[in-house]
């Protein structure tokens, strides 16, 4: 059974986000030396409501139906990687990069998800304070996934 879903999910991210806004003024997010709880919680943590804000939107313009579950399980493995940032990762942009690259990755088109999804993965890693590195992690660890969830006509 593939566990897909769209408004649901979408609202339950946004609940979460907004009820997780207030860990962020308390050191929210994770640093390379974080344990388990700040890696699991990071995608509901923002720096400030204009960071929700621009990554709830993106959540709630996605078309397609969401694999929620498996792009938050490569956020937080992901989270493991190493990372060339000195302050701490927050926000569900990991998340979503995640969900783009399943997306694009049941699709088969890699140079299209490549022309697509990398040139603005890599304008992310010039804006400081972006942990795009991760970005880019949750993009193909997520395309990766999709494509063998396509191949072998697997679901989730």
């Amino acid at each position: 059974m593939c566990i897909r879903s769209g408004t649901k999910t979408k609202a339950v991210l946004t609940i979460l986000s907004i009820l997780m806004f207030p860990y962020n003024s308390t050191g929210g997010g994770f640093s390379p030396d974080s344990g388990l709880a700040p890696r699991l919680v990071y995608p509901f943590a923002h720096t400030n409501v204009w960071h929700m804000a621009c990554n709830l939107f993106v959540l709630w313009g996605i078309r397609n139906r969401l694999e929620a579950i498996p792009a938050y399980i490569i956020a937080v493995a992901m989270s493991w990687m190493p990372m060339w940032v000195d302050k701490p990762t927050a926000g569900m942009s990991g998340l979503l990069f995640a969900m783009f690259g399943i997306m694009w990755g049941r699709t088969g088109l890699v140079w299209k998800c490549a022309k697509t999804g990398l040139p603005v993965i890599l304008t992310m890693m010039l804006i400081p304070n972006v942990n795009g590195i991760l970005h880019l992690y949750c993009y193909v660890a997520g395309f990766v996934l999709g494509i063998l969830c396509d191949r072998y006509k697997r679901s989730f």
